[in-house]
């Protein structure tokens, strides 16, 4: 991630990325919920994380590279789902392209090398087989219940690595 975040800081005059230890909260997910609704509940973690950090920083908007339909957890109903957290808009630039438009762009801004570089991102160690493609706010609400939300949320958030780019 520094490394992409580092060529996308030179396009804008510079960046600054937060890291934040995620681990506690897979763990907790995979010891309490169901798994084909994990990568979901992480997302919505991420984004309950990413609008605290947002928060802090004066931030009025949350900007995602999302894409509809290009993963599990990018389906309309749980785009939906993780859309009902952040008290600011999301803003997609990339949701309606396609994966080689996608590619394209990458290559023009310079981050495709380093973006097919072999790594292991934090839902690709934990995604279940099956993943939830069409979430229940009623069902996943019930998951989340399990799980000391809040506590896990604010550890997460305050304790991240700021590295400026």
């Amino acid at each position: 991630m520094e490394s992409l975040g580092r060529r996308l800081a030179l396009r804008q005059g510079g960046m600054t990325l937060h890291v934040v230890h995620f681990t506690a909260i897979q763990k907790a997910i995979r010891a309490h919920c169901d798994g084909q609704h994990a990568v979901l509940l992480y997302r919505r973690f991420m984004y309950r994380i990413a609008n605290e950090i947002a928060h802090r920083r004066r931030c009025k908007t949350l900007i995602t590279g999302e894409n509809v339909g290009q993963v599990a957890s990018q389906t309309i109903e749980n785009l939906t789902l993780v859309d009902r957290l952040p008290d600011r808009i999301t803003m997609r630039p990339l949701l309606t392209f396609d994966k080689r438009q996608i590619m394209d762009l990458a290559r023009q801004i310079g981050t495709f090398e380093t973006s097919i570089l072999p790594h292991d991102d934090c839902c690709t160690l934990f995604v279940p087989k099956n993943p939830t493609i069409k979430g229940k706010v009623s069902v996943i609400e019930a998951q989340e219940a399990r799980l000391d939300v809040e506590g896990l949320t604010a550890a997460a958030s305050e304790h991240t690595e700021i590295v400026s780019l």
